[in-house]
């Protein structure tokens, strides 16, 4: 099979992607106590310098009412926000 486009720019919204190479929603349970953790920062990363331009992550959990395991990171709890800036803000 053949894929001329694969390595071309796409516009997706207002944002330019390097490639049309997407690494989907998967869940690897890097999270601890809820929080992001270095290992789920490094797991994300390593997608991105292999070539990914967009990253779709795993599950994020917006209410308390979900009672999710503690390796799935909580949005609704702010003590999570400067972990989840860090995940953002990660290298390509």
């Amino acid at each position: 099979m053949s894929y001329p486009d694969l390595f071309s720019e796409i516009l997706v919204g207002r944002k330019t992607l390097r490639n049309r190479i997407t690494f989907p929603a998967t869940v690897g349970n890097y999270a601890q106590q809820h929080a992001v953790t270095a290992q789920m920062i490094d797991y994300y990363e390593a997608r991105a310098q292999g070539g990914a331009a967009m990253i779709v992550t795993e599950g994020l959990i917006v209410h308390e009412s979900s009672m999710p395991p503690p390796t799935i990171v909580t949005l609704y709890d702010r003590q999570h926000l400067d972990g989840l800036q860090r995940l953002a803000a990660a290298p390509a």
